[in-house]
């Protein structure tokens, strides 16, 4: 009866003696912890804070202060004395210096509480940072260290590339002006497809253009914390060339079949342009003028969004959005000879409207330093359409006009690569390289018509070619700015 009361008394008793003893016990291994040497175990998290030294706040570029992380040092990494375990100030300003556990000889030095901005620190920890490198002079993730907690705090993160505004000059050249190569003329009867010297023939390849000058414009707006819409433009290239052909009234044309003559009744037996005869127009000439002129226009609206990688370095972007590109060009063949002349002018149009994806990702390699590539394709409908003119001296009427149009299927890709450096805390310099490839495209050389009824009189019936492709490549070099 007596022993309840007594049993409920202890009870209590070891109650009160746990409550007293576990937050004794706990804050002693605490200050135990505090206290161990080399910061290996229970370093103290840090509250968020302005960064300061010798009493004044550091600011980045735009005069804000800056402000250090909670538990900005990770473990192992805790202040240390100028040349002691972390160098000249520790993981946090400075890394770990030349002697990680002290200065030989007795050579000690202490630095100032909250550590020394690091200067050189050839043997630095990894710690935890958004670049994820090294502290001091030589830092690993920032530009040559002197902008990751080194000599100076960073102007700029290690997070995706951004801008709102950018200009490029480019500098492209097409890789061929058709697709396949054309044979226009050549001196003397010549079988082309046994192959022809090209000292002897004026084909494409000698209207192939140079690089040419282009210009780049990009503007983003931000829709969101992690999209934006891009709106750009790029083109204003021109590509043209000329070349001739001199002979002595033996220039052969395409419309003779350089001399062999053409089938037109289906017999299998040549009878226009036989060594010439009956195209007093275009055939025994003295001389053949070939001029090609090309266009290229491209402007695109896209959706952006952002992306990051599991080391923040490492960041892009994914887009989806339309496309439209603009290929024209202009085509002009001439002969002249003792029994006449004739001019041949043949205009395409490639207006090419679709949806295009792709992304980007550029990688942080130094403080202000980015490189990155880029790449996109789409399905587009190309709008198709070739007008031809023929003028000849025998020509029965002087002119005769064709036109066709049609809409085919088409694809667009492109690509680069790029670097960016930042000049100034809103401007930065960018420089690189990009390919642009369009398959199933109208081109003029390809559409040139040889079939020579025209200079009979006869109307032909005009046909479309679109099963060429075009390749242009070339260098890039602008600005970005950051409002």
């Amino acid at each position: 009866m007596i022993s309840a009361p007594i049993h409920g008394r202890r009870i209590a008793a070891w109650a009160v003696a746990v409550t007293l003893l576990v937050p004794a016990l706990a804050q002693a291994q605490v200050r135990q912890a505090l206290y161990q040497p080399g910061g290996q175990q229970g370093q103290p998290a840090r509250r968020a804070n302005h960064w300061t030294s010798g009493g004044s706040e550091w600011t980045n570029a735009y005069g804000e202060p800056v402000v250090i992380p909670a538990s900005y040092c990770g473990d192992g990494c805790t202040p240390g004395g100028m040349m002691g375990y972390n160098g000249m100030g520790g993981c946090c300003t400075g890394g770990a210096g030349p002697y990680p556990h002290g200065a030989p000889n007795g050579v000690q030095m202490q630095q100032p509480a909250g550590g020394w901005p690091g200067q050189f620190s050839p043997y630095a920890q990894e710690c935890e940072d958004p670049c994820d490198g090294r502290r001091g002079l030589l830092g690993k993730c920032c530009f040559l260290g002197l902008f990751d907690a080194g000599l100076m705090r960073p102007i700029d993160q290690c997070g995706p590339h951004y801008f709102d505004f950018s200009a490029e000059a480019l500098y492209w050249k097409r890789n061929k002006p058709a697709d396949p190569e054309v044979i226009f003329a050549t001196i003397g009867v010549t079988d082309v497809s046994a192959g022809v010297d090209p000292a002897l023939a004026l084909t494409t390849n000698d209207v192939e253009g140079d690089w040419e000058p282009g210009l780049r414009l990009t503007g983003r707006y931000d829709l969101g914390a992690l999209s934006f819409l891009e709106v750009s433009y790029a083109g204003l290239f021109e590509w043209g060339a000329v070349s001739t052909l001199d002979g002595a009234g033996d220039i052969f044309t395409g419309y003779s079949n350089f001399g062999l003559g053409v089938d037109t009744t289906g017999d299998g037996v040549p009878n226009i342009g036989v060594d010439g005869a009956g195209l007093s127009s275009t055939e025994l000439a003295n001389s053949a003028r070939l001029e090609l002129l090309s266009e290229l226009h491209n402007s695109e609206i896209s959706y952006r969004r952002y992306w990051v990688g599991f080391n923040p370095r490492v960041s892009g972007t994914v887009m989806a959005g339309v496309r439209y590109t603009r290929l024209s060009e202009d085509l002009n063949f001439s002969t002249l000879g003792p029994a006449g002349s004739s001019w041949t002018a043949v205009r395409t149009e490639n207006d090419l409207v679709g949806f295009q994806a792709g992304g980007d990702m550029w990688v942080t390699v130094r403080q202000g330093c980015r490189i990155g590539g880029y790449g996109k394709a789409g399905i587009y409908n190309n709008r198709c359409e070739v007008a031809t003119s023929v003028t000849g001296s025998a020509l029965p009427g002087g002119t005769a006009l064709e036109n066709v149009k049609a809409d085919h299927v088409s694809f667009i890709g492109e690509g680069g690569v790029s670097i960016v450096a930042d000049i100034l805390p809103s401007w930065s310099l960018r420089a690189g390289y990009d390919v642009l490839f369009i398959n199933t495209a109208a081109l003029a050389a390809n559409n040139f018509d040889f079939y020579p009824t025209v200079f009979l009189g006869e109307t032909r019936n005009p046909t479309l070619y679109e099963e060429s492709s075009a390749l242009y490549h070339g260098a890039n070099l602008g600005l970005e700015f950051v409002w």
